[in-house]
Protein backbone atom coordinates (compact mmCIF):
# COMPACT_ATOMS: atom_id res chain seq x y z
CA UNK A 1 0.00 0.00 0.00
CA UNK A 2 1.44 3.38 -1.01
CA UNK A 3 1.77 6.08 1.61
CA UNK A 4 0.87 9.68 0.81
CA UNK A 5 4.46 10.78 0.18
CA UNK A 6 5.06 7.94 -2.26
CA UNK A 7 1.81 8.62 -4.08
CA UNK A 8 2.53 12.35 -4.46
CA UNK A 9 6.01 11.64 -5.82
CA UNK A 10 4.98 8.91 -8.24
CA UNK A 11 1.88 10.55 -9.68
CA UNK A 12 3.13 14.18 -9.91
CA UNK A 13 -0.36 15.53 -9.32
CA UNK A 14 -1.17 18.31 -11.80
CA UNK A 15 2.25 19.90 -11.92
CA UNK A 16 4.32 21.72 -14.52
CA UNK A 17 8.08 22.27 -14.53
CA UNK A 18 8.72 26.00 -14.97
CA UNK A 19 12.06 27.49 -16.01
CA UNK A 20 13.98 29.32 -13.29
CA UNK A 21 14.16 32.50 -15.39
CA UNK A 22 10.39 32.60 -15.82
CA UNK A 23 9.88 31.74 -12.16
CA UNK A 24 11.94 34.78 -11.15
CA UNK A 25 10.41 37.08 -13.76
CA UNK A 26 6.85 36.26 -12.73
CA UNK A 27 7.75 36.37 -9.02
CA UNK A 28 5.95 33.08 -8.45
CA UNK A 29 5.90 32.18 -4.76
CA UNK A 30 7.78 29.06 -3.63
CA UNK A 31 4.55 27.89 -1.99
CA UNK A 32 3.27 26.95 -5.45
CA UNK A 33 6.13 24.50 -6.03
CA UNK A 34 6.58 20.87 -5.08
CA UNK A 35 9.98 19.64 -3.91
CA UNK A 36 10.93 18.44 -7.39
CA UNK A 37 10.38 21.92 -8.82
CA UNK A 38 7.05 21.48 -10.57
CA UNK A 39 4.40 24.18 -10.37
CA UNK A 40 1.32 22.78 -8.67
CA UNK A 41 -1.75 23.44 -10.80
CA UNK A 42 -4.20 21.24 -8.94
CA UNK A 43 -6.76 24.03 -8.49
CA UNK A 44 -8.20 26.85 -10.55
CA UNK A 45 -7.01 29.53 -8.14
CA UNK A 46 -3.31 28.78 -8.68
CA UNK A 47 -3.60 28.77 -12.47
CA UNK A 48 -5.57 32.02 -12.44
CA UNK A 49 -2.80 33.65 -10.41
CA UNK A 50 -0.18 32.39 -12.83
CA UNK A 51 -2.22 33.54 -15.84
CA UNK A 52 -2.56 36.97 -14.24
CA UNK A 53 1.22 37.23 -13.82
CA UNK A 54 1.81 36.11 -17.39
CA UNK A 55 -0.63 38.68 -18.75
CA UNK A 56 0.68 41.73 -16.91
CA UNK A 57 2.89 42.81 -19.81
CA UNK A 58 0.83 41.35 -22.67
CA UNK A 59 -1.65 42.94 -25.00
CA UNK A 60 -5.26 41.76 -24.49
CA UNK A 61 -5.21 39.79 -27.74
CA UNK A 62 -2.09 37.93 -26.50
CA UNK A 63 -3.48 36.99 -23.08
CA UNK A 64 -3.02 33.51 -21.69
CA UNK A 65 -6.15 31.95 -20.21
CA UNK A 66 -6.26 29.75 -17.09
CA UNK A 67 -7.80 26.85 -19.02
CA UNK A 68 -4.67 26.56 -21.17
CA UNK A 69 -2.40 26.29 -18.13
CA UNK A 70 -4.73 23.84 -16.39
CA UNK A 71 -4.96 21.68 -19.53
CA UNK A 72 -1.16 21.65 -19.84
CA UNK A 73 -0.96 20.45 -16.24
CA UNK A 74 -3.53 17.74 -16.97
CA UNK A 75 -1.55 16.53 -19.98
CA UNK A 76 1.59 16.28 -17.84
CA UNK A 77 -0.27 14.41 -15.13
CA UNK A 78 -1.82 12.03 -17.63
CA UNK A 79 1.54 11.33 -19.31
CA UNK A 80 3.26 10.63 -15.97
CA UNK A 81 0.46 8.39 -14.78
CA UNK A 82 0.46 6.38 -18.01
CA UNK A 83 4.25 5.96 -17.76
CA UNK A 84 3.90 4.56 -14.23
CA UNK A 85 1.19 2.21 -15.46
CA UNK A 86 3.37 1.19 -18.42
CA UNK A 87 6.28 0.42 -16.09
CA UNK A 88 4.03 -1.62 -13.81
CA UNK A 89 2.34 -3.62 -16.56
CA UNK A 90 4.90 -3.96 -19.36
CA UNK A 91 8.38 -2.55 -18.89
CA UNK A 92 9.82 -2.03 -15.42
CA UNK A 93 12.45 0.71 -14.99
CA UNK A 94 11.97 2.01 -18.52
CA UNK A 95 13.82 5.25 -17.75
CA UNK A 96 16.65 3.51 -15.90
CA UNK A 97 17.22 1.59 -19.13
CA UNK A 98 16.93 4.85 -21.07
CA UNK A 99 19.68 6.43 -18.92
CA UNK A 100 22.04 3.55 -19.72
CA UNK A 101 21.24 3.81 -23.42
CA UNK A 102 21.72 7.60 -23.48
CA UNK A 103 25.06 7.29 -21.72
CA UNK A 104 26.14 4.82 -24.37
CA UNK A 105 24.83 6.52 -27.51
CA UNK A 106 25.32 10.18 -26.58
CA UNK A 107 28.46 9.65 -24.56
CA UNK A 108 28.51 10.06 -20.78
CA UNK A 109 30.06 13.54 -20.87
CA UNK A 110 27.47 14.90 -23.31
CA UNK A 111 24.57 13.24 -21.50
CA UNK A 112 25.63 14.53 -18.08
CA UNK A 113 26.23 18.00 -19.55
CA UNK A 114 22.66 18.06 -20.88
CA UNK A 115 21.01 16.76 -17.69
CA UNK A 116 23.00 19.18 -15.52
CA UNK A 117 22.11 22.07 -17.83
CA UNK A 118 18.43 21.03 -17.77
CA UNK A 119 18.40 20.76 -13.96
CA UNK A 120 19.80 24.30 -13.66
CA UNK A 121 17.36 25.81 -16.19
CA UNK A 122 14.36 23.81 -14.87
CA UNK A 123 15.39 23.34 -11.24
CA UNK A 124 13.87 21.34 -8.41
CA UNK A 125 13.07 23.56 -5.43
CA UNK A 126 16.24 22.65 -3.51
CA UNK A 127 18.40 23.54 -6.52
CA UNK A 128 16.44 26.74 -7.19
CA UNK A 129 16.93 27.79 -3.57
CA UNK A 130 20.64 26.91 -3.85
CA UNK A 131 20.43 24.39 -1.02
CA UNK A 132 22.02 21.77 -3.25
CA UNK A 133 23.90 21.79 -6.55
CA UNK A 134 22.52 20.34 -9.76
CA UNK A 135 25.19 17.62 -9.95
CA UNK A 136 24.57 16.47 -6.37
CA UNK A 137 20.83 16.40 -6.98
CA UNK A 138 21.22 14.21 -10.07
CA UNK A 139 23.27 11.69 -8.08
CA UNK A 140 20.54 11.23 -5.47
CA UNK A 141 17.23 9.35 -5.33
CA UNK A 142 13.78 9.96 -3.79
CA UNK A 143 11.61 7.02 -2.75
CA UNK A 144 13.92 4.77 -4.76
CA UNK A 145 13.49 6.84 -7.93
CA UNK A 146 16.71 8.04 -9.57
CA UNK A 147 16.77 11.82 -10.08
CA UNK A 148 18.72 11.21 -13.28
CA UNK A 149 15.86 9.06 -14.61
CA UNK A 150 13.37 11.75 -13.51
CA UNK A 151 15.36 14.36 -15.47
CA UNK A 152 15.19 12.22 -18.62
CA UNK A 153 11.44 11.82 -18.20
CA UNK A 154 11.04 15.58 -17.75
CA UNK A 155 13.13 16.33 -20.85
CA UNK A 156 10.79 14.05 -22.76
CA UNK A 157 7.86 16.09 -21.42
CA UNK A 158 9.64 19.25 -22.55
CA UNK A 159 10.02 18.26 -26.20
CA UNK A 160 6.45 16.91 -26.27
CA UNK A 161 5.18 20.27 -24.94
CA UNK A 162 7.07 22.07 -27.70
CA UNK A 163 5.47 19.82 -30.32
CA UNK A 164 1.96 20.62 -29.05
CA UNK A 165 1.04 23.79 -30.96
CA UNK A 166 -1.96 24.42 -28.69
CA UNK A 167 0.52 25.25 -25.88
CA UNK A 168 2.32 27.99 -27.82
CA UNK A 169 0.86 30.80 -25.71
CA UNK A 170 2.39 29.40 -22.50
CA UNK A 171 5.82 28.52 -23.90
CA UNK A 172 7.43 31.18 -21.67
CA UNK A 173 6.71 28.77 -18.79
CA UNK A 174 8.88 26.05 -20.32
CA UNK A 175 11.18 28.19 -22.44
CA UNK A 176 14.17 26.06 -23.49
CA UNK A 177 16.15 28.96 -24.92
CA UNK A 178 18.09 29.09 -21.65
CA UNK A 179 19.65 25.69 -22.35
CA UNK A 180 23.32 25.96 -23.32
CA UNK A 181 23.14 22.77 -25.37
CA UNK A 182 19.77 22.59 -27.17
CA UNK A 183 21.33 20.38 -29.84
CA UNK A 184 21.94 17.73 -27.17
CA UNK A 185 18.22 17.82 -26.31
CA UNK A 186 17.53 16.97 -29.97
CA UNK A 187 20.02 14.11 -29.71
CA UNK A 188 18.27 12.84 -26.56
CA UNK A 189 14.93 12.91 -28.39
CA UNK A 190 16.36 10.85 -31.26
CA UNK A 191 17.63 8.19 -28.84
CA UNK A 192 14.33 8.05 -26.94
CA UNK A 193 12.33 7.77 -30.19
CA UNK A 194 14.35 4.69 -31.12
CA UNK A 195 14.25 3.32 -27.57
CA UNK A 196 10.46 3.37 -27.23
CA UNK A 197 9.86 1.92 -30.71
CA UNK A 198 11.71 -1.21 -29.60
CA UNK A 199 9.66 -1.58 -26.43
CA UNK A 200 6.21 -3.20 -26.12
CA UNK A 201 3.34 -1.01 -27.42
CA UNK A 202 0.73 0.40 -25.08
CA UNK A 203 -2.94 1.30 -25.29
CA UNK A 204 -5.77 -0.16 -27.33
CA UNK A 205 -4.27 1.15 -30.60
CA UNK A 206 -0.95 -0.61 -29.96
CA UNK A 207 1.28 2.48 -30.17
CA UNK A 208 4.71 3.11 -28.73
CA UNK A 209 4.69 5.52 -25.79
CA UNK A 210 5.78 8.64 -27.65
CA UNK A 211 3.29 8.24 -30.48
CA UNK A 212 0.59 7.41 -27.94
CA UNK A 213 1.32 10.71 -26.17
CA UNK A 214 1.32 12.60 -29.48
CA UNK A 215 -2.06 11.22 -30.55
CA UNK A 216 -4.21 13.95 -28.88
CA UNK A 217 -2.34 16.88 -30.42
CA UNK A 218 -1.98 15.17 -33.79
CA UNK A 219 -5.75 14.75 -33.71
CA UNK A 220 -6.36 18.43 -32.81
CA UNK A 221 -3.12 20.44 -33.19
CA UNK A 222 -4.54 23.83 -32.16
CA UNK A 223 -7.38 22.85 -29.83
CA UNK A 224 -6.78 21.82 -26.19
CA UNK A 225 -10.49 21.25 -25.63
CA UNK A 226 -10.55 18.71 -28.47
CA UNK A 227 -7.37 17.11 -27.12
CA UNK A 228 -9.04 16.51 -23.76
CA UNK A 229 -12.09 15.11 -25.54
CA UNK A 230 -9.81 12.74 -27.48
CA UNK A 231 -8.27 11.51 -24.21
CA UNK A 232 -11.70 10.89 -22.71
CA UNK A 233 -12.75 8.94 -25.79
CA UNK A 234 -9.57 6.87 -26.26
CA UNK A 235 -7.84 6.56 -22.86
CA UNK A 236 -10.77 6.37 -20.49
CA UNK A 237 -10.02 2.78 -19.49
CA UNK A 238 -6.43 3.73 -18.61
CA UNK A 239 -7.22 6.63 -16.27
CA UNK A 240 -8.66 6.72 -12.73
CA UNK A 241 -12.07 8.23 -12.08
CA UNK A 242 -10.74 11.26 -10.18
CA UNK A 243 -8.53 12.22 -13.13
CA UNK A 244 -11.42 11.80 -15.56
CA UNK A 245 -13.38 14.23 -13.40
CA UNK A 246 -10.48 16.69 -13.54
CA UNK A 247 -10.49 16.46 -17.33
CA UNK A 248 -14.18 17.38 -17.34
CA UNK A 249 -13.38 20.33 -15.05
CA UNK A 250 -10.59 21.36 -17.41
CA UNK A 251 -13.02 21.35 -20.34
CA UNK A 252 -15.40 23.56 -18.36
CA UNK A 253 -12.60 26.02 -17.58
CA UNK A 254 -11.63 26.21 -21.26
CA UNK A 255 -15.28 26.92 -22.13
CA UNK A 256 -15.25 29.81 -19.67
CA UNK A 257 -12.08 31.14 -21.32
CA UNK A 258 -13.67 30.97 -24.75
CA UNK A 259 -16.70 32.87 -23.52
CA UNK A 260 -14.56 35.57 -21.89
CA UNK A 261 -12.46 35.95 -25.04
CA UNK A 262 -15.60 36.30 -27.16
CA UNK A 263 -14.63 33.28 -29.26
CA UNK A 264 -18.05 31.73 -28.71
CA UNK A 265 -19.91 34.97 -29.35
CA UNK A 266 -22.43 36.42 -26.89
CA UNK A 267 -24.13 34.05 -24.43
CA UNK A 268 -27.22 32.31 -25.84
CA UNK A 269 -30.51 34.02 -25.12
CA UNK A 270 -34.11 33.34 -25.95
CA UNK A 271 -37.12 35.60 -26.45
CA UNK A 272 -39.98 34.38 -24.25
CA UNK A 273 -43.32 33.79 -25.91
CA UNK A 274 -46.48 34.59 -24.01
CA UNK A 275 -50.00 33.22 -24.23
CA UNK A 276 -51.10 35.82 -26.72
CA UNK A 277 -48.14 35.09 -28.96
CA UNK A 278 -48.16 31.30 -29.12
CA UNK A 279 -48.00 28.18 -27.01
CA UNK A 280 -44.66 29.06 -25.36
CA UNK A 281 -42.93 25.82 -26.38
CA UNK A 282 -39.23 25.76 -27.10
CA UNK A 283 -38.16 27.89 -24.14
CA UNK A 284 -35.87 25.91 -21.84
CA UNK A 285 -34.32 27.12 -18.60
CA UNK A 286 -30.96 26.18 -17.05
CA UNK A 287 -28.94 22.98 -17.32
CA UNK A 288 -32.03 20.93 -16.44
CA UNK A 289 -33.65 21.89 -19.72
CA UNK A 290 -36.88 22.69 -17.88
CA UNK A 291 -39.65 23.78 -20.27
CA UNK A 292 -42.04 26.09 -18.36
CA UNK A 293 -44.71 25.70 -21.03
CA UNK A 294 -45.26 22.15 -19.80
CA UNK A 295 -46.76 23.53 -16.57
CA UNK A 296 -48.92 26.23 -18.16
CA UNK A 297 -52.08 24.40 -17.23
CA UNK A 298 -51.14 24.83 -13.55
CA UNK A 299 -50.97 28.62 -13.79
CA UNK A 300 -53.81 30.67 -12.33
CA UNK A 301 -55.56 33.31 -14.39
CA UNK A 302 -54.33 36.85 -14.02
CA UNK A 303 -54.45 40.03 -16.10
CA UNK A 304 -51.69 40.10 -18.69
CA UNK A 305 -49.93 43.44 -18.68
CA UNK A 306 -46.53 42.63 -20.13
CA UNK A 307 -43.74 45.16 -20.37
CA UNK A 308 -43.21 46.84 -23.72
CA UNK A 309 -39.48 46.08 -23.43
CA UNK A 310 -39.66 42.44 -24.55
CA UNK A 311 -37.87 43.31 -27.80
CA UNK A 312 -34.59 43.97 -25.94
CA UNK A 313 -34.84 42.85 -22.32
CA UNK A 314 -34.39 39.08 -22.92
CA UNK A 315 -31.14 39.81 -24.74
CA UNK A 316 -29.52 41.64 -21.86
CA UNK A 317 -26.35 40.09 -20.39
CA UNK A 318 -26.24 41.85 -17.04
CA UNK A 319 -23.29 42.44 -14.70
CA UNK A 320 -24.02 43.60 -11.14
CA UNK A 321 -21.62 46.02 -9.44
CA UNK A 322 -21.79 47.26 -5.86
CA UNK A 323 -21.42 50.96 -6.72
CA UNK A 324 -19.46 52.12 -3.65
CA UNK A 325 -17.12 49.11 -3.74
CA UNK A 326 -16.53 49.41 -7.48
CA UNK A 327 -15.70 53.11 -7.33
CA UNK A 328 -13.34 52.48 -4.40
CA UNK A 329 -11.58 49.75 -6.40
CA UNK A 330 -11.30 52.02 -9.43
CA UNK A 331 -9.93 54.86 -7.28
CA UNK A 332 -7.15 52.58 -6.06
CA UNK A 333 -6.49 51.21 -9.53
CA UNK A 334 -6.22 54.63 -11.20
CA UNK A 335 -4.74 56.35 -8.12
CA UNK A 336 -7.27 59.19 -8.16
CA UNK A 337 -10.62 59.87 -6.55
CA UNK A 338 -13.57 58.37 -8.43
CA UNK A 339 -16.77 59.31 -6.61
CA UNK A 340 -19.34 59.83 -9.37
CA UNK A 341 -20.43 57.75 -12.34
CA UNK A 342 -19.15 60.22 -14.90
CA UNK A 343 -15.63 59.76 -13.48
CA UNK A 344 -15.55 56.03 -14.29
CA UNK A 345 -12.93 55.60 -17.07
CA UNK A 346 -14.31 54.64 -20.48
CA UNK A 347 -11.75 51.83 -20.75
CA UNK A 348 -13.46 50.04 -17.84
CA UNK A 349 -16.77 50.07 -19.68
CA UNK A 350 -15.04 49.02 -22.91
CA UNK A 351 -13.55 46.04 -21.06
CA UNK A 352 -17.02 44.95 -19.89
CA UNK A 353 -18.25 45.18 -23.50
CA UNK A 354 -15.36 43.00 -24.66
CA UNK A 355 -16.46 40.44 -22.07
CA UNK A 356 -19.87 40.42 -23.79
CA UNK A 357 -21.78 42.27 -21.07
CA UNK A 358 -24.28 44.75 -22.47
CA UNK A 359 -26.03 45.80 -19.26
CA UNK A 360 -24.81 47.14 -15.91
CA UNK A 361 -26.76 46.87 -12.66
CA UNK A 362 -25.42 49.46 -10.24
CA UNK A 363 -26.32 48.19 -6.78
CA UNK A 364 -26.88 50.84 -4.13
CA UNK A 365 -26.82 53.82 -6.47
CA UNK A 366 -29.88 55.31 -4.79
CA UNK A 367 -29.83 57.44 -1.64
CA UNK A 368 -29.39 55.11 1.31
CA UNK A 369 -30.93 55.08 4.75
CA UNK A 370 -29.03 56.85 7.53
CA UNK A 371 -30.63 54.43 9.99
CA UNK A 372 -28.87 51.49 8.31
CA UNK A 373 -25.48 53.16 8.64
CA UNK A 374 -26.18 54.06 12.29
CA UNK A 375 -27.10 50.46 13.13
CA UNK A 376 -23.86 49.18 11.57
CA UNK A 377 -21.79 51.71 13.49
CA UNK A 378 -23.54 50.84 16.76
CA UNK A 379 -22.62 47.18 16.26
CA UNK A 380 -18.93 48.06 15.90
CA UNK A 381 -18.55 48.27 12.11
CA UNK A 382 -17.57 51.94 12.10
CA UNK A 383 -16.18 51.94 8.54
CA UNK A 384 -19.39 50.64 6.99
CA UNK A 385 -21.74 52.59 4.79
CA UNK A 386 -25.47 52.03 4.78
CA UNK A 387 -26.76 48.83 3.24
CA UNK A 388 -27.19 48.92 -0.52
CA UNK A 389 -30.72 47.64 -0.02
CA UNK A 390 -31.87 50.23 2.53
CA UNK A 391 -33.48 53.21 0.79
CA UNK A 392 -33.98 56.60 2.35
CA UNK A 393 -37.63 57.61 2.29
Amino acid sequence: MMNRAQKSFIYFLYELRISAATRKKLEVSDTFFANDGRFVVADFNSVRKLAYNLNRDRKPEEHVYPGTIFAAGLLHEIYHLLLRKYEKQLQKDVFIDAVALLNKQMGKAAFMSLTTDFTIVFPPTAVYQEKIGASQYLNETTEGKSHLAVAVEEMMMLFLAYENRALRTIRPLFDKSGLKTPDLLDALQTVLESHFKKLPPFGKDGQDILNLFRAPFLHAPEDLFAQLEYILAHWQDLLPENLLQQILSGKDLIKEDLQLSGALGPPPTFVPRYKKEGDGTGMFLGKSGYDPSADENLDYEEPEQFTEDTDWMPRVVLLAKNTYVWMDQLSKKYQRSIRTLDQIPDEELDQLARWNFNGLWLIGIWERSNASRKIKHMTGNTDAVASAYSLRL
